[in-house]
């Protein structure tokens, strides 16, 4: 097998590119601006695939799967861009998957729980999609022309990715930041959801190929937190104090509503893989070591 990481030098992308490269495999990524040598550069608005790739790469017996990670992914953003982020996330995007059929490639399209409406929680790929922000419509948009035209395709819908190192960008080094300049923690009142190490996602993906599934599939740890309760969680992982706060959605100002309940059952994709998830207690303390190591 031969990888192409859409977006590796996103966090998740990041990762996953990495996590392939580290078990032998040949791998590309991509970037939407040049600014890693190790990646080639590819514009979704700008490029197409085949300008920027060298054929050579694709020149051979094995698969080559392509992972598309790349997408305008604050909610707030993709309303207020609503053009933009939907050329981006829907026509280019869709584009992009037709150009990966032409060129022989096996694209996985990497959704979110945001298909979902967020009244009830626990959605299985059975419960119907109904988006309450554009976000979540542009993936679902996505998914349709792809259950359309390529149903043998693999999405995999996502929930909430975290992090064990606190240089990086994720909830965890976010919370940890606020923790350590006294600012509080403030939740969404009754939000729950299934926070997901990100090394598992990259796991996730490789055994996906590995196994050759196809179709939909939640990707997501099968543990699922209400936020305050996470957050307390990681506050006594750390021996910290923290000021929990939870406000009502409606408190936040936000320009596009978020899922209150964003937890999926990825019992499906379990039973697919047998993959293992990361808990988040394992997550706290790795993310405690690093903060030591780098107090060093």
């Amino acid at each position: 097998m031969k990888f192409l990481v859409i977006g590796a030098s996103g966090f998740i992308g990041r990762h996953t590119l990495h996590y392939i490269k580290s078990l032998g495999y040949e791998a590309v990524g991509t970037q939407a601006k040049a600014k890693n040598p190790d990646l080639v550069k590819f514009d979704l608005l700008e490029d197409r695939i085949e300008w920027q790739l060298d054929t050579a790469y694709l020149e051979t017996d094995s698969q080559v799967f392509g992972i598309i990670f790349s997408a305008i992914t604050p909610i707030d953003r993709c309303w207020r861009e609503r053009e933009l982020s939907y050329k981006v996330n829907v026509e280019k995007t869709c584009q992009l998957l037709d150009d990966f059929k032409n060129l022989g490639i096996k694209p996985i399209f990497i959704s979110s729980e945001a298909v979902y409406d967020g009244t009830t929680g626990y959605y299985s790929e059975e419960h119907q999609p109904n988006p309450v922000n554009e976000y979540g419509k542009q993936k679902l948009a996505v998914e349709r022309y792809i259950q359309q035209m390529s149903p043998e395709t693999l999405i995999l819908r996502l929930s909430k990715i975290v992090g064990d190192d606190p240089k990086e960008s994720h909830l965890f080094s976010e919370w940890h930041q606020w923790m350590e300049t006294n600012k509080p923690i403030t939740c969404i009142a009754g939000q729950v959801f299934c926070p997901t190490f990100v090394e598992d996602i990259a796991k996730g993906i490789l055994l996906s190929c590995q196994q050759g599934i196809s179709g939909l599939y939640n990707m997501a740890n099968p543990v699922f937190f209400p936020r305050e309760e996470l957050a307390k969680q990681f506050a006594l992982a750390l021996g910290q104090e923290a000021q929990i706060i939870c406000k009502p959605q409606e408190a936040f100002n936000f320009a596009d509503k978020r899922n209150e309940n964003n937890y999926l059952d990825s019992t499906k994709f379990l039973k697919a893989t047998g993959m293992q998830f990361t808990s988040m207690r394992e997550v706290f303390t790795a993310f405690t070591h690093k903060l030591k190591e780098d107090s060093k």
